[in-house]
């Protein structure tokens, strides 16, 4: 009868462990999960935007330090780096938003590197790093 008690109690207790180990478990995929489900849209599109403003403001700043500044130079530059930087910064950003959030959200879930917001600034962001 004693014997019996214990191996109840054993099964119980082992019963519970696993249980409550797979919960654990179950929680963390489905964070996961969500985190890379929720990364990859936002990182998508916030990685866009601040890949268009900041490689945007650098190609016009390099073609104004290029041809010595001034209005004439400044009212070609800042088109034209606008829209190359912003072509160039947008598709990487995109693809590297994408990816980090990816990556990211399933590692860190809803963490300002899985959405692409992490840096001190709007402008703070490289999305060529994708290439490296």
């Amino acid at each position: 009868m004693i014997k019996k008690i214990i191996n109840l109690a054993l099964v119980l207790t082992l019963t519970n462990i696993i249980v409550t180990s797979q919960a654990v478990k179950a929680e963390g995929v489905m964070a996961s999960t969500a985190g890379a489900m929720v990364g990859a849209p936002i990182g998508m599109v916030s990685g866009m935007m601040r890949g268009m403003m900041s490689k945007g403001m650098e190609y016009s700043l390099a073609i104004c330090r290029k041809y010595g500044g001034g209005i004439p130079v400044m009212m070609f530059a800042v088109p034209t780096g606008m829209i190359s930087g912003g072509v160039a910064g947008g598709v990487t950003g995109m693809i590297k938003g994408m990816t980090d959030g990816v990556s990211k959200g399933i590692d860190d879930p809803f963490s300002a590197e899985s959405m692409a917001m992490a840096g001190d600034g709007f402008l703070d962001y490289e999305p060529y790093d994708i290439m490296k």
